[in-house]
């Protein structure tokens, strides 16, 4: 396949094009030229028997495109124009919501270690949304405010394949001694399913 190839690419006139008409290249015989303008072509693209020469409107190309009859609608507002969510009576609390969601945890944590736990969310979603992700978490427990004793590492939402939804979290404590955490409180972004 290669060697075709190569004995095609051989025996192909190679043409530069330059300037008004072009000018022949390394490979051309003498008064070999190749024009390089459109309207020079002898066979110009067309649409529905027309060439494309000039300026061409959609009619004169034989082209029918009709205007929308029914415009589309939110809430019968008619999309026309700039239209912001009032104007359409669309309420994003609808569609997305922000829910508040508490875990015990009712554990102490020494120094230096962490604990992974689990807390299962779908009793406190709204009828007919999911969650997506925690936007945000505290802890509540018994530890001296002047220090910060733990950091919280990780949480996600995870759906298992009966539709449950849980959060898993881990908190690590970087102080000196053990803290005790009563409870976890989160923050958690729903869309309607």
């Amino acid at each position: 396949m290669s060697i075709q190839n190569s004995r095609l690419v051989q025996n192909v006139k190679v043409m530069m094009l330059r300037g008004e008409k072009g000018e022949k290249g390394d490979k051309g015989d003498p008064g070999d030229y190749i024009a390089n303008q459109y309207t020079s072509l002898g066979s110009k693209p067309q649409i529905n028997n027309i060439t494309l020469e000039g300026n061409k409107s959609l009619a004169s190309l034989g082209i029918n495109y009709p205007a929308l009859d029914s415009k589309p609608q939110i809430n019968g507002v008619t999309l026309s124009g700039n239209k912001s969510f009032a104007d359409l009576d669309f309420d994003i609390n609808d569609y997305v919501q922000v829910v508040s969601h508490s875990a015990p945890v009712n554990q102490s944590i020494s120094a230096n270690s962490g604990i992974d736990k689990t807390t299962t969310l779908t009793s406190s979603l709204p009828t007919g949304f999911i969650p997506i992700g925690v936007v945000g978490a505290a802890f509540s427990g018994a530890y001296s405010s002047a220090i910060s004793p733990f950091v919280f590492v990780h949480y996600l939402v995870r759906v298992t394949s009966a539709d449950v939804y849980y959060i898993d979290y881990g908190v690590w404590n970087l102080s000196s001694g053990s803290v005790t955490l009563n409870n976890a409180s989160f923050r958690v972004l729903c869309v309607k399913a």
